[in-house]
């Protein structure tokens, strides 16, 4: 039996000089490496525009145990202050709602709510796209 290679060569020269444009003046294979995993690191980090509610439930809750707070009860607690009776009602269902976008008014409430920095509260959306079922 003869084993193929599902790529031709040209395919596999393409790939080669796309390899080596990546690469800096002098940087070795090795060096790429790391820079490229440096890189892939740095954007997994970047937080996602939306996550599902329930991950985002999830990661507050998974941080609420860490941080030794029911953070999720001090958001329920802050939606019924709410004077304004349409606004409670909306809030309340945006934050029973199926998504929860990064700079909406629902994430900035509960950033606010909670006394979360911007870096925390991106923190919050990373995890909660890995926790998403």
């Amino acid at each position: 039996m003869i084993w193929r290679c599902p790529m031709r060569c040209g395919d596999l020269l393409e790939l080669d000089n796309r390899l080596m444009a990546k690469m800096k003046n002098g940087e070795t294979l090795e060096e790429l490496n790391a820079r490229m995993q440096a890189e892939m690191g740095a954007l997994e980090a970047q937080p996602p525009n939306e996550v599902p509610l329930h991950a985002m439930k999830a990661a507050l809750e998974l941080e609420g145990m860490a941080d030794g707070v029911d953070y999720l009860a001090a958001v329920e607690a802050a939606l019924d202050q709410i004077p304004d009776d349409v606004q409670r009602v909306a809030a309340k269902h945006a934050w029973n709602g199926n998504v929860i976008k990064l700079g909406s008014p629902s994430a900035l409430f509960v950033q606010g709510v909670l006394g979360f920095s911007d870096g925390k509260r991106d923190t919050l959306f990373v995890t909660a796209a890995k926790l998403e079922a």
